[in-house]
């Protein structure tokens, strides 16, 4: 979904992306008449706490014109304006009216009740099709949270729920009770899921190196060894489990940060933003933070020489 198209401000410039209606640093620099790089520049120096930041401003990649791979940055309604308080100029004002703008107008386009929306109910009395749809994703998130050979079942667990708790298939579920359909979904416990550490089994290494197929001979492991291994996998569990946390914590505050914060945010929304989470995320993030960090510091350091080496080129001025 695109805003209209209004003077002053480049074709798209809003769009509406992860149900948040935004802007890009790419749309601001062609709008104010600025270089990409000096906009991401500004963007990368704002002084502001790092929630906001983490709210507000996303960096994505995408393709220029030579097919080479480069970064632009996304940006809410508060995010522009933050960035585009020192611009100044009747030009400027002009395009920051244009823009705040279209920002509305796209908030409004969202309010109005559009035709292409599921409204239809799957039966009579029962969810909308987008409820459905809701409830299919969720228990299909949940199922491949499983180890795949488990999947089947656990997808089976959390339809034989939904069948026994409101004796009715999902589709018949009356729609005020849409919100507990979800919440009982999110919380039913399955196979294979994280187990906390005191319930896991015993954990025996030997037999683990000694399947059928693998390029690893069985191993008779002393028990200080099967000992070490095992503290050393909890130890990696813990480390996993405390990085999802942090993972999780900042997708529903970037996803769904500024509807908590006016208390309107989705509490079905909220929850199927968690369940789509996945370990191999959580495991990146935290590298994509360090990596963002390094990045950000070699941007500085590029930007300090540059300036650096006009000053040495720029000619001394009289009774210097």
């Amino acid at each position: 979904m695109t805003a209209q198209i209004i003077p002053f401000i480049p074709q798209d410039a809003i769009t509406l992306t992860h149900n948040q209606i935004r802007t890009s640093s790419l749309k601001v620099a062609e709008a104010f008449g600025k270089r990409h790089d000096n906009v991401v520049r500004s963007i990368q120096s704002i002084e502001c706490s790092p929630e906001f930041n983490a709210l507000n401003f996303e960096a994505v990649e995408y393709l220029d014109k030579k097919g080479e791979k480069r970064t632009l940055w996304e940006m809410t309604k508060d995010g522009f304006m933050f960035l585009v308080m020192g611009f100044t100029g009747k030009k400027a004002a002009q395009v920051k009216e244009a823009y705040i703008k279209a920002f509305n107008e796209m908030a409004e386009q969202i309010k109005a009740p559009s035709p292409n929306l599921k409204t239809k109910t799957a039966l009579p009395n029962g969810l909308t099709l987008d409820q459905c749809d809701a409830i299919k994703a969720l228990v299909k998130a949940r199922a491949e949270s499983c180890p795949k050979e488990k999947q089947g079942a656990a997808a089976i667990k959390c339809w034989s729920s939904i069948k026994s708790k409101f004796g009715c298939s999902y589709k018949e579920i009356p729609p005020e009770h849409f919100t507990e359909a979800l919440s009982l979904v999110a919380r039913i416990e399955l196979e294979g899921e994280y187990i906390p550490r005191d319930e896991l089994p015993p954990i025996d290494p030997a037999a683990a190196l000694s399947i059928p197929g693998s390029s690893l001979p069985g191993l008779n492991l002393s028990e200080d060894i099967r000992k070490a291994i095992s503290t050393k996998a909890f130890s990696l569990a813990q480390e996993a489990f405390e990085l999802s946390v942090d993972h999780l914590t900042q997708r529903v505050a970037y996803e769904h940060g500024t509807s908590i914060k006016r208390g309107s945010a989705s509490k079905e929304a909220v929850l199927a933003t968690i369940n789509a989470g996945a370990l191999g995320y959580a495991l990146t993030y935290g590298m994509h933070e360090e990596l963002a960090r390094i990045a950000n510091q070699a941007a500085n350091m590029r930007f300090m020489a540059t300036q650096l080496e006009e000053k040495i080129r720029m000619p001394k001025t009289l009774g210097a």
